[in-house]
């Protein structure tokens, strides 16, 4: 058994801060993907516990003037439309970390492109930090 907490508290409300390479950015995606895989296994008998920081701020809860939230992502995923794949629970993240685009098959189509090149556009500064030109889709 296990769960999955979505938690908030305002006590511990912390400052999101973009990764300033790719690899600092790939790190917390290795790590929540790590842990997800060991609390979902099934040969490790006991309940497991994982607790996701949340902050409602980051969908325009409590933004007193109405201004909608910046998009502030540091990773883009190609992703499985496939419902029981959820990847920011898969990936140990919260709302607004992650830019996904989810496809059935995890095949670049004719639809994704358009999303994609939006990600890649808001994360240059990480692709250009891993010697990735600007991709053209």
């Amino acid at each position: 058994m296990f769960e999955l907490i979505y938690r908030f508290d305002a006590t511990q409300a912390r400052a999101h801060r973009m990764p300033r390479t790719s690899e600092e950015a790939c790190r917390p995606l290795v790590q929540g993907n790590r842990a997800f895989a060991e609390m979902t296994d099934a040969h490790h008998a006991g309940k497991k516990t994982r607790v996701t920081p949340f902050d409602p701020q980051a969908l325009g809860w409590g933004v007193g003037d109405g201004s909608t939230p910046a998009q502030v992502p540091f990773a883009a995923v190609l992703g499985c439309a496939d419902a029981r794949v959820p990847t920011e629970m898969v990936f140990s993240k919260g709302c607004n970390e992650l830019f996904v685009v989810r496809v059935a098959g995890n095949v670049l189509g004719q639809e994704c492109p358009g999303s994609l090149r939006y990600a890649a556009s808001r994360l240059e500064r990480l692709l250009s930090s891993a010697g990735i030109p600007h991709p053209v889709f």
